[in-house]
């Protein structure tokens, strides 16, 4: 069974491609994952509970990156099985990266081989099922992208508009730090703790902002004769 498509990613392509070998984001992103361990650099073991008719199942098995040129293009094979008679599964396939502006096109073509469903199944139901597994792979994988980015473009727009406040910036409150790292938002990395750390100071101002606002609607007004 061939699957290819396209997706369009609001990032540039060295980002997107970070995220693509990145455990952490891939198990935020692949729907229905319970478990992704590296096992090398670029093996990993999955298994994931598909919830999707008529896919559904449970899987588990290797997949293997190889033939990495960063952030360009790699190639892909997996080996598994699957339950309730789906028997042995295999694919493989070639990813590739392109830059269309501020954009990323991500294209996608390869075989996937599921021989016990397919000979019950027609090829087309199993094949759109598999394609909108991968729409609902690439919308989560754009949300992370998305929550990665706005932290940056803060910090710019606050160094351009107020550079002198840099330093107070770098006075980061202790409980806040203490926070972040008790809900591991950083994942350990001092560097995304500070962005973290920095997002949530500034989440705080407008909250607080918003709840002044809020007590002066509420606060009687007075009538002027």
């Amino acid at each position: 069974m061939d699957i290819e498509g396209t997706y369009t990613l609001q990032a540039a392509p060295e980002d997107v491609w970070q995220c693509l070998i990145d455990p952490q984001a891939l198990r935020q992103s692949i729907p229905d994952m319970e478990r992704l361990t590296r096992i090398d650099e670029h093996t990993y073991e999955v298994a994931l509970h598909i919830k999707q008719a008529p896919l559904l199942g449970f899987y588990q098995g290797r997949v293997l990156l190889s033939s990495l040129q960063p952030p360009a293009s790699y190639h892909i094979a997996v080996t598994g099985e699957g339950s309730r008679g789906i028997g042995a599964i295999s694919g493989e396939g070639t990813v590739q990266l392109s830059s269309h502006g501020n954009n990323t096109v991500v294209t996608y073509h390869g075989t996937l081989h599921l021989a016990k469903l397919e000979s019950l199944l027609p090829s087309p139901l199993v094949k759109g099922a598999a394609r909108l597994l991968l729409q609902q792979f690439f919308t989560a994988l754009a949300d992370y992208l998305r929550a990665m980015q706005p932290v940056t473009i803060v910090e710019s727009a606050e160094w351009i508009a107020a550079p002198a406040s840099e330093e107070a910036d770098k006075e980061t409150p202790p409980l806040l730090q203490r926070v972040v790292r008790v809900l591991r938002l950083g994942n350990g990395e001092p560097a995304r703790e500070e962005q973290w750390t920095r997002a949530a100071k500034r989440v705080g101002a407008v909250l607080a902002l918003v709840f002044l606002v809020w007590v002066g609607t509420r606060l009687p007004r007075r009538t002027i004769y």
